[in-house]
């Protein structure tokens, strides 16, 4: 199987992909980002352009979950 370099995390790590495999999930998502991510890649082949987008949609849904919780705990 051929490996080819997909993109590269915001964490500078390296995002690689055999024929067939999908990218494994970037380190440090949350459980709302974890979900979204990997809904997103079981369903379509991405770019490395668009692995950055979802990377970085992954992160701003954990950090808008967190700032729902904080607005209910104020409440």
């Amino acid at each position: 199987a051929s490996v080819r370099k997909l993109a590269r995390f915001s964490d500078g790590n390296s995002m690689t992909a055999r024929d067939g495999v999908s990218p494994r999930r970037p380190a440090g998502l949350g459980a709302r980002g974890r979900r979204l991510w990997d809904d997103i890649v079981a369903g379509w082949d991405l770019t490395a352009v668009e692995l950055l987008i979802l990377e970085n949609a992954a992160r701003e849904a954990d950090i808008i979950e967190r700032l729902r919780v904080a607005w209910r705990m104020r409440r």
